[in-house]
């Protein structure tokens, strides 16, 4: 077989590529850490995140306050620069002015000494007479030239002056607005820096605190767990009688173990006897187990001749973290070691609340064990027509029921391409209609914790790559080849 055909028979992208969020690495934080330390922030924000956030928030208000007080130290600038221009320019008006004055005066002199030389009754008679002088006129019509130019003169340099000194009030007003408005801002960005500051001190006191917190809970954590023995499956030793054909078991036993492929042979035909109509094969329930667990050989899983799968598959915590959903414990540790969350188990990878409500006894020992290949086989493919809303063998709801297994379309698509290269690869196929297994009318068995707590017990095998949350046996991928934007699954209700 090519490694092209082997690829989705294991249920992954590429051969030699596991999933790798099976573990998680001790001392993890969970989001038990979160919770505690929320406190009254029901938006799910942490006090020393919160602060940050508003320490980032004055931050930007404080770039918004620097870029405008550039602008106005600016405006200020220019401001400055015209009123000394308008100071430059009305103190040479007044320069001009006093030039004028000088001048003006400087006539005045000259005008007395030049109408001191001709008396006045000579003068009228000058300019009555019939004839006229012209040194005496010229002068005369010089001297009132003169006088109206530089009174001219005065006259525009006091305008000058006037218009120049309210130029120097208008730009001196000006500067002073802005040089207010310049102080006002630089007192307001103090008082943000000052903020900014305290929240930044209070950011880092908090996430102080958080973490010391978080050691704490981490701590009880681990001390909780380490009062809960390993999770372990039930082995009774009853080898139920083989169902799947010969012809079958020669062509696939070297690509799915032999256990493994008995039990989906059989989880189909007890399947059909539970819920006729369903329709489900057993090549679909295989191409579940093959992405959920290499069909029950993940991390050297294997599954024995009763079911029992070694070791114990047993999920990451699903605590909250890393896109898991958050499920506390429900089982006490029974079924996943973990007294404090829930976690996936088993080579069909249920959640324990989930099992307690479709466990079922698959192998006729009398007890329903998710660990147990032949029980979770069973269970998984009643969960499955469950959520078909049909026959499964409508192609609709077939993806439908694949879908309320794991809510990613990219893992209805790798389930369908294993269950359809496993049906190309059997020689025969299954007729449930006709197949009455000896363990076909065996009855749901869910073990009390009385019966089974000493036999089963918490464990710390090979973790989950799935994530629950919400409606689904088994909870969200989260293998390399599943794309982070696939919905994440439902757990039952």
């Amino acid at each position: 077989m090519t490694v092209a055909l082997l690829a989705p028979v294991l249920g992954v992208t590429s051969v030699g590529s596991p999933p790798d969020a099976w573990a998680r690495e001790a001392g993890q934080p969970s989001s038990d850490a979160a919770d505690a330390l929320l406190g009254d922030h029901p938006e799910g924000v942490a006090p020393s995140a919160e602060l940050a956030a508003g320490a980032l928030a004055l931050t930007a208000e404080l770039e918004d306050v620097d870029g405008r007080l550039l602008e106005l130290e600016a405006e200020h600038r220019r401001a400055r620069a015209a009123a000394a221009d308008a100071l430059l320019t009305a103190a040479n008006a007044h320069a001009a002015r006093e030039a004028s004055h000088d001048d003006l005066r400087t006539y005045a002199v000259a005008a007395y000494v030049a109408g001191g030389r001709i008396p006045d009754s000579v003068r009228q008679q000058l300019l009555g007479a019939a004839r006229h002088d012209a040194d005496v006129e010229g002068t005369l019509h010089l001297l009132a030239t003169v006088h109206d130019q530089l009174v001219g003169a005065v006259v525009d340099a006091d305008r000058t002056v006037a218009t120049a000194g309210q130029h120097v009030a208008t730009t001196a007003a000006a500067e002073h607005a802005l040089a207010a408005q310049v102080d006002e801002l630089q007192q307001h960005r103090s008082t943000l820096a000052a903020q900014r500051a305290e929240l930044v001190a209070a950011a880092h006191r908090a996430r102080e605190e958080e973490d010391r917190a978080l050691a704490e809970l981490i701590a009880r954590e681990a001390e909780l767990r380490a009062g809960v023995p390993p999770a372990q499956p039930v082995a009774t030793g009853v080898v139920p009688p083989r169902t799947v054909p010969d012809e079958v078991m020669a062509a696939l036993g070297g690509i799915i173990p032999p256990t493994s492929l008995d039990a989906y042979w059989r989880a189909a035909a007890l399947a059909a006897a539970r819920a006729p109509g369903c329709g489900i094969d057993w090549a679909l329930i295989a191409g579940v187990g093959a992405v959920e667990s290499r069909h029950g050989t993940y991390r050297g899983g294997w599954p024995n001749p009763d079911g029992t799968v070694f070791p114990a598959l047993i999920g990451i915590p699903l605590d909250g973290t890393r896109g898991t959903a958050l499920i506390r414990d429900t089982d006490g540790g029974l079924y996943d070691g973990d007294p404090v969350y829930d976690r996936a188990v088993g080579p069909m990878q249920f959640i324990p609340g989930t099992w307690v409500r479709w466990a079922v006894d698959g192998n006729g020992d009398g007890i329903a064990d998710p660990h147990n290949i032949y029980d979770a086989t069973f269970a998984a493919a009643l969960y499955l027509c469950s959520r078909a809303g049909g026959p499964i063998t409508d192609p609709e709801a077939t993806r439908r029921a694949v879908l309320g297994y794991n809510r990613s379309w990219h893992y209805v698509g790798l389930v369908l391409a294993n269950a359809a290269t496993y049906r190309a690869l059997a020689p025969v196929t299954q007729p449930l209609e006709d197949e009455t297994p000896d363990a076909a009318d065996v009855a749901a068995v869910v073990p009390a914790p009385g019966d089974v707590t000493d036999a089963v017990r918490p464990g710390d095998g090979a973790t989950s790559t799935t994530t629950p949350s919400g409606e689904s046996t088994t909870t969200s991928t989260t293998r390399p080849d599943v794309p982070d934007e696939a919905d994440p699954p439902r757990e039952p209700g």
